[in-house]
């Protein structure tokens, strides 16, 4: 389990999305389970993916950090990529993304 900030790179290209886990490849393979099926949550990665196929992404680790510094630190890889370049719907990470998070049983359905 890698702790840190990743990014999805488009080869050929400078169009990626940062993102951050406490388990780097876990998410990873959420991301490409989520894409293959056509329902990731970001539709401009959606699009891009769908487009040009899995071949054409390159998955890598950023910044290897501890759980804490997780949020400020991939903020400061997001504000470090140039707007047009940034694949992420945010261009702020929202005080904890997905962590802690619960849904309730009707918003699951």
């Amino acid at each position: 389990m890698t702790c840190g900030i990743y990014q999805i790179k488009l080869r050929d290209s400078n169009r990626r999305y940062i993102g951050s886990s406490k388990n780097i490849e876990f998410r990873w393979t959420c991301h490409v389970w989520d894409l293959d099926r056509h329902r990731h949550v970001n539709i401009f990665l959606q699009r891009l993916w769908d487009k040009y196929g899995q071949s054409r992404f390159e998955f890598s680790i950023l910044e290897i950090c501890p759980k804490d510094d997780l949020l400020r630190i991939e903020q400061h890889w997001i504000d470090s990529v140039l707007p047009h370049e940034r694949i992420n719907i945010s261009k702020v990470t929202t005080g904890g993304g997905m962590t802690g998070r619960h849904h309730s049983e009707e918003s699951k359905q």
